[in-house]
């Protein structure tokens, strides 16, 4: 005897290592048992339609939960038999923080996307549509987005969040200074977002718990966006790379998600209290692992119209 949550967890094992021949006959044999503690749970967040159809839709959600954090990021699309879940449960169900990325008009967003879009020139369209390509198809890519102030990073940056947002996607938008996030749609700083401690080094990672909300919106998080990468320590790259790994499941740089950073490293590179030249170019992000997974993109100059839009 197991409670649901139990036999959840090993609905998913025999999934990811057993490999049934029918998972859609032994769901419909057991979905009872799998959800039945549900019901009460949904109630306990106060959803009030509690239907026996939507218990199940709610099981179906955990499920595949489970499935994307276990088996990297493969949730149960990869067994094609097995019913989807229907409902958008990760509003319904109260995580605020994918509740706060989610709260926004699509239409609205396709409309600014369509304004923003041809003011792109020819190099910045290649770089749009390149990361857009990533995003789309999940091909895990990271980019550097490289080039001196004014040559229209953020005019990209804004625009991809229009674009990808009107296609219902959660855009994670980040800065390593608090006046370079405000210029980007939703951005904060990158500590405030990943919890990055203050004392670093080349063992830390961040201060969020697996289970904890923010690791959910990582989870379900189609993009982050970083700029002024080159101000901060590799070693801050590094633990929000080591800290996905463990969140998302996934080896993978980021643990499979993609990521666009921007900056120019003819600015203001890390700061290194009484280092020398040597040792502030050792802790430039060249010298990470991560570099060697990067693709740069240069955005040529833009034009004034972009300018203006990103002043």
């Amino acid at each position: 005897m197991q409670s649901g949550r139990q036999l959840r967890h090993l609905f998913v094992t025999i999934l990811r290592d057993c490999g049934p021949s029918d998972p859609a006959a032994l769901w419909l044999q057991f979905q009872t048992k799998i959800c039945d503690d549900l019901h009460w749970a949904l109630q306990q967040k106060n959803i009030c339609q509690n239907a026996e159809e939507e218990v199940f839709d709610y099981g179906l959600y955990l499920i595949d939960k489970l499935l994307s954090s276990s088996s990297g990021n493969k949730g149960l699309e990869h067994w094609p038999t097995m019913p989807q879940p229907q409902h958008d449960w990760n509003v319904e169900v109260g995580n605020h923080l994918i509740r706060e990325q989610l709260d926004y008009d699509k239409d609205e967003q396709t409309h600014l996307a369509d304004e923003c879009i041809p003011k792109l020139n020819e190099e910045q369209r290649k770089a749009f549509d390149e990361i857009v390509e990533a995003v789309n198809t999940k091909s895990r890519q990271i980019f550097f987005l490289h080039g001196p102030g004014r040559t229209g990073k953020t005019f990209i940056y804004n625009t991809l969040c229009y674009f990808l947002c009107g296609q219902g996607k959660i855009i994670i938008c980040v800065a390593s200074s608090g006046i370079a996030a405000l210029l980007i749609i939703g951005g904060c700083t990158s500590h405030s977002c990943f919890k990055i401690p203050i004392t670093i080094d080349e063992f830390s990672s961040c201060q969020f718990g697996k289970n904890s909300d923010l690791a959910a919106l990582f989870r379900l998080a189609d993009l982050i966006i970083w700029d002024e990468a080159p101000m901060q320590h590799w070693h801050i790259h590094e633990a929000v790379d080591c800290t996905f790994h463990d969140v998302r499941g996934s080896d993978k740089p980021f643990g499979g998600l993609s990521v666009v950073f921007g900056g120019d490293f003819q600015q203001i590179l890390p700061v290194i209290v009484k280092g020398s030249c040597a040792q502030t170019v050792n802790a430039c992000m060249q010298q990470s692992t991560l570099w060697h997974s990067m693709k740069v993109l240069q955005p040529l100059q833009s034009p004034i119209g972009n300018r203006l839009l990103v002043m």
